[in-house]
């Protein structure tokens, strides 16, 4: 099988430890900042599983999944606007 792309070892390497670099450091320097960034990343996991992993969702749920939708578009002006059609 040809690979399309050759890249040395050395690159992923060098990426890696940079990465690593780049998390330890801030949790070394300021621990307690960097728990509360994970907690507020993590608090969007319970909503991530009823708004997307959750296939069988209810028709109340629905319904009100859209009202929450429709009320964060207007609040946010985050709608598409509507286009005119002459």
């Amino acid at each position: 099988m040809k690979r399309p792309i050759k890249v040395s070892l050395v690159y992923p390497i060098f990426y890696l430890i940079v990465c690593v670099f780049l998390v330890i450091t801030p949790l070394t320097s300021s621990p307690w900042e960097c728990l509360m960034g994970l907690i507020v990343i993590a608090s969007g996991i319970p909503f991530y599983f009823l708004g997307v992993l959750w296939k069988k969702k209810p028709r109340g749920f629905m319904i009100m999944l859209g009202k929450v939708t429709a009320l964060s578009q207007k609040l946010f002006l985050a709608a598409p606007e509507e286009l005119k059609v002459e």
